[in-house]
């Protein structure tokens, strides 16, 4: 399927475990305000930073969004940090499981808008 735009979009899909905790691959989600279905897109994703919260925030920020944190992920969102907002709405599908001292790297790079000023080439491996 496409947006409005034409770009390709793939459907939402949210997986037990698999949160906006610092490290996450997550897909962009296309334009919010005309995509009630969450879709993504297909060849854009973030690897999230994000910062710590403490657990009483993420009670109130849970309320907020009618959502419900597991102790799993208040866990790793006080003491490793990530972006718990998000949760429920991108799909999250893989993690950094070691380099995020690249992360941070490129994350300083110079940008003009959202977009690098210098290529920056990224390669992964995909394991189960």
């Amino acid at each position: 399927m496409t947006d409005e735009t034409g770009m390709k979009t793939l459907p939402a899909e949210f997986v037990a475990g698999k949160f906006n905790k610092r490290g996450a691959l997550a897909a962009v989600i296309s334009d919010d305000t005309l995509n009630t279905e969450k879709r993504t897109s297909s060849s854009q994703f973030c690897i999230v930073l994000g910062s710590t919260y403490a657990y009483e925030l993420m009670d109130r920020m849970g309320d907020r969004m009618k959502y419900k944190f597991s102790e799993e992920q208040k866990q790793a969102y006080s003491k490793i940090g990530g972006v718990p907002n998000m949760d429920g709405q991108n799909t999250v599908f893989g993690e950094v499981v070691e380099g995020m001292d690249v992360v941070e790297k490129i994350a300083s790079s110079p940008v003009k808008g959202e977009t690098p000023t210098e290529k920056i080439i990224v390669s992964m491996q995909i394991t189960d």
